[in-house]
């Protein structure tokens, strides 16, 4: 049975952590734009049926009801084009991808002791092709780096006392990531 190596040990703990940090990023994210959804539809239902209720009001401020009329119907047009429902789509969708990965490197990491370090690793790399392939997938998909932060900031914190094999000068050089929804390397890869 052959053994991994600490770098490959390292390698599976990071990516396990790294799949951690985005599944609750995305989770946070689905939350922010369900609030959004509501809000919007909130807005829209009380709006219309404000502006229709008080029409007796609007006789005497008849710039008001127009007014009021002209934002509901520019907000009901744009709101197709915000997109605001189907983003919240991808990124429940994108939630559910990143649980299942992280789910799979959870237990590839449990498993390493039962694994021969060959098969294991052969498994990490499988999971690193599907994480490209999904972080490719979330490219497009709306970003908040300070709440990417948070996240991985409650991942260390959490997932550190589970193993010290994250030290503090490995975690400084990995919590800079770039623009684009993912992870450090910009693959959703902190490395």
């Amino acid at each position: 049975m052959a053994d991994l190596s600490k770098e490959q040990r390292a390698s599976i703990w990071e990516a396990l952590c790294d799949a951690d940090m985005l599944t609750r990023y995305w989770a946070a994210m689905g939350q922010r734009y369900q609030q959004r959804v509501k809000y919007t539809n909130i807005f829209l239902a009380v709006v219309s049926c404000s502006t229709v209720a008080s029409w007796s009001l609007w006789k005497q401020y008849p710039g008001g009801w127009q007014s009021l009329s002209v934002a509901t119907a520019i907000f009901a047009t744009a709101q197709p084009f915000l997109n605001i429902s189907g983003t919240m789509e991808q990124i429940f969708n994108a939630h559910s991808k990143w649980v299942e990965l992280e789910l799979s490197y959870q237990q590839l990491w449990d498993n390493l002791g039962i694994t021969d370090g060959s098969e294991a690793w052969k498994a990490f790399q499988v999971l690193q092709r599907s994480q490209v392939i999904l972080a490719t997938e979330c490219v497009r998909l709306p970003v908040d780096e300070e709440l990417k932060l948070d996240c991985y900031e409650d991942v260390y914190e959490i997932r550190s006392q589970q193993n010290q094999t994250l030290s503090k000068g490995k975690r400084n050089q990995v919590n800079s990531p770039k623009s684009n929804g993912m992870g450090g390397n910009g693959n959703g890869i902190y490395r």
